[in-house]
């Protein structure tokens, strides 16, 4: 059985902050120690190796910008079935690639997607100057025969601070309005009781069957050998200013290829600017251009 923990006063709280910064108590959430990270400046991205940041809590996955988790849980189902990890991989620091596959899906209609029919290729970038991250997901069709792919994503949003993330602060700091979509945009707005107000903006390339509780339904049909393709941006915002902190739909940042070319040379003149170790093994080299 769970226990409560007890309220806290404001100089318990206050202790305890102090504790984490002096005496190396970093957090009572569930390690990250196997999380992909992603970051461009002070834009973060963690998630686990099959690409999900649970919806549950207890954990320290998620998107992160001057310290507060915006997005905490964001998961991708084949129909209620979460895919097939196969592998995943960070080129530089703010893209990854991940692999995945199906498992065996018994639709509706009395059909069948046998296991390792589909492949889903997921390239995710985070922007700082921008304030996104941008995804494209890659739906392929390995079999002879037409299908019918029903996908949802669900997303979660707390804007968190990170001290809250980490177990460490008990109190809820402000307000979160409940999500709300329109004109083909999932907004999650918060009202900080830092007089900051914050806005996780989702935006999808193709039209969602439905959108419910920040769960956006999909149903691709897909060509025996071919491939559906659905572009996602994830856009930040914090303001003093209610009507400031929604930003705009933007049409340009479905261009997927434009902003990883742009980011990978961005990437690589800034490792250019230090000193260069080379060695004789290839994953030796992987690690140090991964510190850099």
């Amino acid at each position: 059985m769970r226990h409560r923990r007890p309220e806290r006063t404001p100089e318990q709280e206050k202790a305890v902050k102090n504790r984490v910064l002096t005496q190396g108590i970093p957090s009572v959430t569930s390690s990250t120690a196997e999380a992909v990270v992603m970051k461009d400046d002070d834009l973060f991205f963690l998630c686990q190796p099959d690409s999900r940041v649970p919806l549950t809590g207890g954990h320290g996955f998620g998107l992160y910008f001057h310290d507060c988790r915006y997005l905490r849980g964001y998961e991708l189902k084949l129909l209620r079935d979460h895919p097939i990890p196969l592998g995943a991989a960070v080129e530089r620091g703010p893209l990854c690639l991940f692999e995945l596959t199906n498992p065996e899906l018994h639709l509706a209609d009395g059909s069948v997607i046998h296991e390792h029919q589909i492949g889903i290729q997921w390239q995710r970038l985070v922007c700082a100057e921008q304030l996104e991250m941008t995804e494209l997901i890659s739906f392929s069709n390995f079999s002879n025969n037409p299908t019918e792919l029903p996908v949802s994503l669900a997303y979660s949003c707390a804007f968190e601070d990170v001290f809250s993330v980490r177990g460490l602060l008990s109190e809820k700091l402000g307000k979160v309005q409940k999500p709300s979509f329109r004109d083909g945009v999932l907004t999650f707005f918060y009202e900080g009781s830092d007089e900051l107000n914050r806005c996780l903006l989702i935006q999808f390339s193709e039209a969602p069957e439905s959108v419910e509780e920040g769960v956006a339904q999909f149903k691709f049909k897909i060509k025996p050998r071919s491939q559906a393709e659905l572009k996602v941006v994830l856009r930040l915002s914090e303001s003093a200013e209610g009507a400031a902190a929604l930003p705009n739909a933007n049409e340009r940042a479905f261009d997927f290829p434009a902003l990883r070319k742009r980011l990978a040379e961005k990437n690589d003149q800034c490792v250019a600017q230090y000193a260069q170790i080379k060695s004789s093994t290839l994953l030796v080299n992987k690690v140090f251009r991964r510190s850099l």
